[in-house]
């Protein structure tokens, strides 16, 4: 409540800065297990966990779907001062996330291995992968939940303790990750028993919320009305869609990589694809730190205050993406190295080369992110599920295609695909966003 009273500078400053940490743990739990699988397990295990990656993604799609939806309806209903109705959101999403995640966990732990097949994987892959997969992903209830009540505790005004929850579970994760494939030698299963713990961690430390009565929501018996479930859903569909989105594009790089590089390529492009979901998480952290304020904002009918949260966030954007690429360019083949057990050097040098094209994109997509998060945090979900769309790889696949057997570009062209799609996206929202709101040419 506190941060209610500081200026709308400090109070973006402080929700985004929690919330970068906040999204940057979450990427972590599959980037730690990149690392250590690379150098634990070698590229076998780096190929077949990219190979594994598009269902993690469907996994944390469905973890947006509440959570962004529960959070960002629930900070509008706060400002109007419509509490009962918020209580009733609040108890009914986590109910529905629990009971989506447990049929979710269901289904691919019975078709783990045909899905692994759909993805890409062949021979000794297929068992690997789908064991991993189905190892994780039996904690998707958790997950879940894990998601929903994090963003539900930042816009209960608690940034800080959903950033320390995170923090947390990414902590045992580490931890845990090395005790299980080193001096335990469980190999990969290890890898994804550490990841499935790790949201139990989370939620552990956000239970202080209500424990020590800091919520401003009551818990009592849930309904199950679905007209409140489809608010919810229409709310958080754009990030759903931009993450499932995320997890698509890996699936068509997987693809293309195979037939361009083979299985070394595909574990290069592991390296590459999660610094990406870092480099997105920080991205997201900045768009869900403006969240809550920009909804809050909205509910109380302040306009200005608005405009000024989404200029604060695209310059903070430009500036965080301009100081990442720098480093990403610089450091690109210690970056490689660094998953790199084996020392391949036809690994170190795709990876390396990946790096230095592929992130040319970030400008561009960190952008998208924000315009979108800004159009759905005011409710404005047509322009948020357009830019969704655009993001959905409705452009990127496309432009794949065209480098790959138009162009002949090879691995540049698989590289170059990324960059050069994000700026046409970014045109496109850029045009929509302007359209539709004159005082978006503001910023």
């Amino acid at each position: 409540m506190e941060s209610k009273k500081q200026s709308i500078g400090h109070q973006f400053a402080h929700f985004v800065a929690l919330n970068i940490l906040s999204m940057v743990g979450v990427s972590c739990y599959i980037l730690v297990d990149t690392f250590f699988i690379g150098n634990g397990v070698g590229a076998d295990g780096l190929t077949a966990l990219n190979l594994a990656l598009p269902l993690f993604s469907v996994q944390q799609a469905f973890g947006f779907l509440f959570s962004v939806g529960c959070g960002t309806k629930y900070a509008i209903l706060k400002a109007r001062k419509e509490d009962e109705a918020a209580d009733e959101l609040v108890c009914s999403t986590v109910v529905w996330a629990g009971l989506f995640g447990t049929a979710l966990a269901i289904l691919i732990f019975v078709f783990a291995r045909p899905l692994m097949i759909l993805m890409g994987a062949k021979g000794a892959m297929i068992g690997l992968s789908a064991g991993y997969m189905r190892t994780v992903l039996s904690f998707t209830p958790f997950f879940l939940l894990n998601s929903t009540c994090n963003l539900l505790v930042k816009n209960d005004y608690n940034p800080k303790l959903a950033m320390l929850g995170t923090l947390s579970g990414s902590l045992f994760n580490i931890i845990f990750d090395y005790i299980f494939i080193y001096p335990m030698h469980m190999g990969m299963f290890g890898a994804a028993l550490a990841t499935g713990f790790s949201p139990w961690v989370n939620l552990m430390v956000l239970s202080f919320h209500v424990i020590r009565k800091k919520n401003q929501f009551h818990l009592h018996k849930p309904t199950f009305r679905l007209g409140l479930l489809s608010e919810v859903a229409k709310l958080g569909l754009t990030s759903a869609i931009t993450e499932l989105a995320a997890g698509v594009v890996v699936l068509v790089f997987n693809w293309a990589i195979l037939s361009q590089a083979g299985n070394i390529g595909v574990a290069a492009y592991g390296v590459v694809a999660n610094i990406a979901i870092v480099v997105m998480a920080i991205y997201n952290g900045i768009a869900q730190g403006m969240q809550p304020l920009v909804s809050t904002n909205y509910g109380l009918g302040k306009e200005e205050n608005m405009h000024r949260l989404l200029r604060y966030a695209v310059g903070t954007t430009l500036l965080v993406s301009a100081g990442m690429y720098l480093v990403l360019a610089m450091f690109a083949v210690p970056i490689a190295e660094l998953f790199n057990g084996e020392h391949l050097a036809s690994l170190r040098a795709i990876a390396s080369e990946g790096v230095r094209i592929y992130f040319t994109g970030i400008f561009f997509a960190g952008m998208s992110v924000v315009f979108g998060v800004y159009c759905n945090s005011r409710e404005q979900v047509k322009k948020a599920f357009a830019i969704a769309v655009l993001r959905g790889g409705s452009v990127m696949v496309p432009v794949l295609l065209i480098l790959l057997f138009v162009a002949r570009a090879g691995m540049v062209g698989v590289w170059l695909s990324f960059p050069v799609s994000e700026a046409i996206i970014f045109m496109i929202a850029l045009v929509l966003v302007r359209k539709k709101n004159e005082n978006v040419k503001d910023f």
